[in-house]
């Protein structure tokens, strides 16, 4: 149960979680690959952490959509969609690994 707002709520903290999920597993990896001691470790660490910002960069893509969603007032049509990867991107840094 629960209001609308608190449902969404709810859904905008799993979201988070994913987040936080996605980078304690490149972190994971991370450290299996100084443990292997990979002779292109930057190489490898460079694509883990690409993967891992094109996963939080959808995941706040998701969150921005659905806040859109939120704000829509018309049951006939849905929410515009176009303008908010651009809104997300605008508002982007990469997460760094730190």
């Amino acid at each position: 149960g629960g209001s609308t707002a608190e449902v969404r709520e709810a859904l905008y903290g799993l979201m988070d979680q994913f987040g936080d999920r996605a980078k304690q597993a490149y972190r994971k990896k991370l450290s299996v690959l100084k443990e292997q001691n990979a002779g292109d470790f930057e190489t490898q660490k460079s694509a883990l952490l690409a993967e891992l910002n094109e996963k939080l960069f959808k995941n706040e893509l998701n969150k921005e959509r659905c806040r859109r969603q939120a704000k829509h007032t018309s049951w006939r049509d849905s929410a515009p969609k176009e303008d908010a990867e651009e809104y997300v991107r605008a508002n982007w840094i990469d997460y760094t690994g730190d």
